[in-house]
C-alpha cells in the first residue's frame, strides 16, 4: 500500500512541480508512520499541571498534525499536561484489516503508556483522544489508573472495519465524555439515539460539525467550530477532575 502510494506521489509531482511541498509532507508521513511512530511522546504544558492528558490521535492525522497539536496548547494553557503519542504501526500481512485482535495490540501500547506515566507521577491522568484513538482510549480506561477519558469524534459506526466499537459503552463505570459533531458521518444525532450507552457515558455535541470538525461552508465557519471543540476539551478535563474531587491535587 505504502510502495503505491509514493508511486502515485512520483506520477502526480512529475505532472505539477509546484506540488513538491504538498508530497513531501506526505512522503514524511509516509516514512514517519513506518518508523518513528510510537517512539516517542510530543509534551505541552508544565510538570506541575493539574493533570496529565494522555492523547491518542486518529488514524489519519498523527500527532504532529495541527488539529492535534492546536488541542494540545490549548489545553496546556488551560492548565493541562499534554502528552501525545502516536501507536506503533502492526505490520501484519495475514491481517489486511483490523479486527478485534489487532485492536487489542493497540489498546496494550496505550495501557503500558499510561502505566508508565502512572509510576512516574501522582498526577491525575486522563486519557483523551480522536477518532479511532478514542476508540482505544475508551476501551483501555478500565483497565487503567486513569479518572476518565475524552474521545474526540467517536467512531460509532464504519461498516467497511469489523472489529467491536460500541459493546464494551454499555457497561462501562469510569466517566466518558464523547464530543460529537452533530453531522459526523461515524455517528450523527439520530444515529446515536439508537446505541444503548451506559449512564456513565456523556455526549456533548457541536452543532453543524462533521467529524473533523468542519461544516464545509467556510473557513471561518470551519475556525468557529474548532474553537468550539477546543472550549469543549477544556470544559470535559475539568468535569472529570471535579467529578473525581482531585481537582487540588
Amino acid at each position: 500500500m505504502e510502495k503505491y502510494r509514493i508511486k502515485r506521489i512520483a506520477r502526480r509531482l512529475a505532472a505539477d512541480p509546484k506540488s513538491i511541498f504538498i508530497y513531501a509532507r506526505a512522503c514524511f508521513e509516509i516514512f514517519y508512520r513506518r518508523f518513528p511512530a510510537g517512539t516517542f511522546t510530543l509534551t505541552n504544558g508544565k510538570r506541575n499541571s493539574i493533570a496529565l492528558i494522555i492523547y491518542a490521535p486518529g488514524q489519519t492525522e498523527p500527532a504532529y498534525s495541527s488539529f492535534n497539536a492546536g488541542i494540545a496548547k490549548h489545553l496546556a494553557k488551560s492548565g493541562f499536561q499534554v502528552k501525545r503519542f502516536d501507536f506503533k504501526p502492526i505490520i501484519n500481512k495475514s491481517r489486511p484489516s483490523l479486527d478485534d485482535s489487532t485492536v487489542e495490540l493497540f489498546c496494550n501500547q496505550l495501557i503500558a503508556l499510561t502505566d508508565t506515566e502512572s509510576r512516574n507521577s501522582d498526577k491525575p491522568i486522563i486519557l483523551m483522544g480522536k477518532s479511532f484513538g478514542g476508540a482505544i482510549a475508551s476501551k483501555t480506561l478500565e483497565r487503567v489508573g486513569a479518572i476518565g477519558c475524552v474521545a474526540i469524534g467517536y467512531p460509532f459506526l464504519n461498516p467497511s472495519t469489523n472489529w467491536s466499537r460500541i459493546n464494551h459503552l454499555q457497561g462501562m463505570k469510569k466517566k466518558l465524555i464523547i464530543i460529537q459533531g452533530s453531522n459526523d458521518n461515524y455517528g450523527t444525532k439520530d444515529q446515536i439515539q439508537e446505541i444503548k450507552l451506559a449512564s456513565s457515558v456523556e455526549t456533548k455535541w457541536i452543532e453543524g460539525a462533521d467529524h473533523g470538525f468542519k461544516t464545509q461552508l467556510t473557513p471561518v465557519q470551519d475556525e468557529i467550530k474548532y474553537n468550539e471543540l477546543l472550549q469543549a476539551c477544556s470544559e470535559a478535563c475539568n468535569s472529570l477532575l471535579s467529578n473525581c474531587n482531585c481537582s487540588n491535587t
